[in-house]
């Protein structure tokens, strides 16, 4: 076990790849203090457990490395260059995406849609390509084993479980570097298909963020492991 204050970053960094690190991160919302000395470092191919009790700072940092809220000091680097995104769609456009436990679908769009956005297809003239969207989505979904789904159906019609899912192929598809899924399985059943897809990303060279509170999976799908408490890295672990 490493104190995060001592190195985090460089212990994981010793032997392989890094894909992100994020050192000396603070956060402070009013009189609140979210994150104070908060660290983090990511390996390509690697599937990094964020553990902490409610209130931990969990949530904030995540918040951070997606690029919906900016910490107000402190350092994060992409595959060795400065990254400060100002939005979820600038970090994706960076290669670091999310599926989030609240889940940011949009209900009222297809499936497709949803899989595809913001870059949907369009046709010679400009226009949205339907036929190569359903196409295109349905592609998505056989890579995924979820071909009973239909790409063109409504997602807020869906069972919440699906649209989980949906959520999970959707971050996995725009993760070129770093993977984030906060909760993954609140609304699953079973884990085997998650971690058929963090198998999947990780054999990619992605690093594979994972926040939860059930400890078996972790033991079981991660291979490093940060704690934070009230608002600081206080322990860095291999798995």
């Amino acid at each position: 076990m490493t104190d995060a204050r001592s190195g985090t970053v460089q212990a994981v960094a010793d032997t392989r790849s890094v894909a992100m690190t994020a050192s000396g991160l603070r956060k402070v919302y009013g009189a609140t203090v979210a994150l104070e000395r908060a660290d983090i470092g990511l390996v390509a191919g690697g599937v990094h457990a964020l553990l902490g009790e409610n209130g931990a700072g969990k949530s904030t940092l995540v918040r951070i490395l997606t690029g919906a809220v900016r910490a107000d000091a402190g350092q994060i680097a992409l595959n060795g260059a400065t990254y400060a995104p100002g939005s979820l769609l600038e970090a994706r456009a960076l290669g670091v995406a999310t599926a989030f436990q609240e889940l940011s679908l949009v209900p009222n769009l297809s499936v497709a849609q949803n899989l595809l956005l913001p870059n949907l297809p369009r046709g010679p003239v400009g226009l949205v390509s339907t036929r190569r969207v359903q196409d295109m989505g349905a592609a998505i979904l056989a890579r995924h084993g979820l071909q009973r789904i239909d790409p063109m159906a409504q997602v807020g019609l869906l069972p919440l479980a699906e649209r989980q899912r949906i959520e999970i192929v959707r971050a996995i598809e725009n993760a070129a570097s770093v993977l984030i899924l906060d909760e993954p399985t609140a609304a699953l059943a079973e884990t085997d298909w998650l971690f058929d897809r963090t198998n999947m990303a990780t054999a990619k060279g992605v690093a594979v963020v994972y926040t939860s509170h059930r400890l078996a999976e972790v033991r079981q799908s991660c291979t490093e492991a940060t704690v934070l408490r009230n608002g600081s890295s206080i322990a860095s672990v291999s798995l």
